[in-house]
Order: C-alpha cells, then structure tokens, then sequence
C-alpha cells in the first residue's frame, strides 16, 4: 500500500526538495497534478491524499479551502511547515485542522512517524476484521 503526500509549497525549490526526500520513503509517493499559481482543492480532494503539507505562506491564504479539504477526507493529517518558531503558528495549525506545526528541517522525521502510525492503524484494522 502506498501512502500518498500532496505538497502546497509556493517555492519550487522547497518543493522540489520535499518531494525527494520523500520519495525515498519506502511506501510514501508523492502526488501533484495541481495548478502551480491557483491551487484547485476539488482536485486536492479527488486525489485523495494521505497527508497534506502546507506551507504557512499557503495556508494563511487558502486556509478555509485546505480546511475544507480536511473535512472531506476522514483521516487525512495535515503538516503545517513553517520555517521559524512553530509555537508562532498555532493559531493558524488549528484554523485548517493541522495535526502538527513543524519546522521545514523536520519533515523527514515528521512523515515516517505517521507513516509508521498509519501502517500500525491498517494492522490493527485488519485483525480486527480479519
């Protein structure tokens, strides 16, 4: 099963970065298809990620959209990146429903930690159907 990462990053850098750092999780993939200048969260939605990274700048702007996102998709966990201190953005993490607050150079621990999390929950789940 893979799990699939949706990136909201306005630097193409960044992004370009985080998706490979990411793409060399095992059973993590990164997934985009979105307009780079407008975001379109109807498709956000119908790509059906696992988790959704946004950056702050992004999220201070489309945070009632990236909140409707979370809405839509049970279990969705959302990762507010930012790039000072976390403790500044609460605020914001709570307004789109943000599991955590981190800083752009723990996003490599962030992501397997829930990956691990997700793995545990399908295990469990499958145990207790199976």
């Amino acid at each position: 099963m893979s799990f699939k990462v949706l990136i909201l990053e306005k630097d193409e850098k960044t992004k370009e970065i985080i998706s490979e750092i990411i793409s060399r999780l095992e059973n993590a993939k990164v997934i985009d298809g979105l307009n780079k200048k407008e975001y379109d969260f109807e498709t956000a939605v119908d790509m059906k990620p696992d988790l959704l990274i946004v950056n702050a700048a992004v999220a201070q702007r489309w945070s009632r959209s990236v909140l409707d996102v979370k809405k839509k998709l049970e279990g969705l966990n959302i990762l507010l990146v930012v790039h000072e201190e976390p403790a500044n953005h609460r605020y914001l993490a709570y307004r789109i429903g943000a599991s955590k607050v981190i800083r752009q150079d723990r996003i490599v621990f962030e992501v397997k930690s829930i990956l691990k999390t997700r793995e545990m929950e399908l295990r469990c789940k499958k145990r207790k159907n199976g």
